[in-house]
């Protein structure tokens, strides 16, 4: 059974966690050998995200997207950072923020597993379905 790019991300993580910089230089390299010797150096980017992703939340940091139709003022950034802070129980927020006109107003936050629609977009289709109803 083929091991996991998840599997070999906390693998790394573990060993790298308290690791000096050579140790850690020393360990990834080891991984890239077994990737390499497993015919697996194909996840290689997927290892990385999800090393990433372990590092981010060991630091209390969520990383979100938020899509909105135009730029998004400071003010609603930071309530859009507060919501996404309170329910994932992060301590920091890494935006990416996207520009989509099809939103209409409000915007949509996707953050670890979870979206939040505030769009525009989505309540006049809820709207448009309840009339029907």
């Amino acid at each position: 059974m083929p091991i996991s790019a998840r599997h070999y991300a906390k693998a790394l993580f573990e060993v790298t966690a308290k690791a000096t910089k050579p140790e850690a230089k020393l360990a990834v390299d080891r991984l890239f050998n077994e990737l390499k010797s497993n015919n697996a150096l194909s996840q290689a980017k997927s290892i990385i995200a999800e090393f990433e992703n372990l590092s981010d939340a060991s630091e209390g940091i969520v990383r979100a997207t938020i899509t909105s139709a135009r730029p998004l003022s400071k003010t609603a950034l930071k309530e859009a950072e507060s919501l996404v802070l309170k329910r994932s129980q992060g301590q920091t927020v890494v935006w990416n923020e996207v520009i989509d006109e099809d939103i209409l107003g409000g915007a949509i936050i996707a953050y670890e597993d979870s979206i939040i629609d505030l769009s525009l977009a989505d309540r006049v289709s809820g709207l448009a379905a309840r009339i029907k109803e």
